[in-house]
């Protein structure tokens, strides 16, 4: 029988290790254990979702990059065999550092994919706490790869959304650092048209 009263959003987090140590985020101080959701839990929870309909949207989001949980696209797959309006939230850094997910993300057909850019560039992704081997001309051209393949897909559906940083940080969680902060859609447009180091087709 399905729910009385449906939830907007259900998240579900998959993992909460992240390969990113952003300055803003309160995972610094997280206490949790930390550790990838077992896969059969998993899709417990996703059969219960759908057989109940208990929300309109699940998301797989909460503290860590759920494109390191090692069943992501199983997940990605067991949520659309189940109808489920599914959205993910990721950094982006495997669209370099697993350039194979980038197909694999634009041929799983999920719904709808939010990249959390936050930093347009690469003066304020010294705060992302990107892994060594990540650098923020990488990050970017990996992001742009997997937008312009998905755009240029005919049978994706997928709507992706860009996330930044749309107010200043509080002072504690990012101590000493000069920030630019994009004050609106048309200056995030503008900075991302003369920013050399990205290019972002808005959708």
């Amino acid at each position: 029988m399905s729910a009385t009263y449906r939830l907007e959003r259900i998240h579900l987090e998959v993992t909460n290790v992240c390969n990113f140590k952003c300055e803003f985020c309160p995972d610094a101080i997280m206490e949790r254990k930390r550790g990838h959701m077992d896969f059969a839990l998993l899709t417990k929870a996703l059969d219960e979702i759908s057989e109940n309909n208990l929300a309109k949207i699940v998301a797989f989001h909460l503290m860590g990059e759920p494109l390191i949980y090692p069943h992501i696209f199983e997940a990605i797959a067991a949520a659309g065999d189940r109808a489920i309006n599914l959205h993910l939230t990721t950094n982006g850094s495997t669209f370099h550092l697993r350039p194979e997910h980038i197909k694999k993300l634009v041929s799983s057909g999920i719904p709808k994919v939010t990249i959390s850019l936050q930093t347009p560039d690469p003066d304020t992704f010294i705060i992302r706490g990107a892994p060594p081997n990540l650098k923020p001309e990488q990050y970017f051209e990996g992001i742009t790869h997997y937008v312009q393949t998905n755009l240029a897909d005919e049978r994706s559906n997928t709507r992706i959304h860009l996330k930044f940083l749309d107010t200043t940080p509080h002072p504690f969680l990012v101590p000493h650092k000069t920030m630019h902060v994009v004050e609106g859609k048309e200056q995030m447009q503008e900075q991302l048209r003369t920013d050399p180091s990205i290019t972002v087709t808005f959708i």
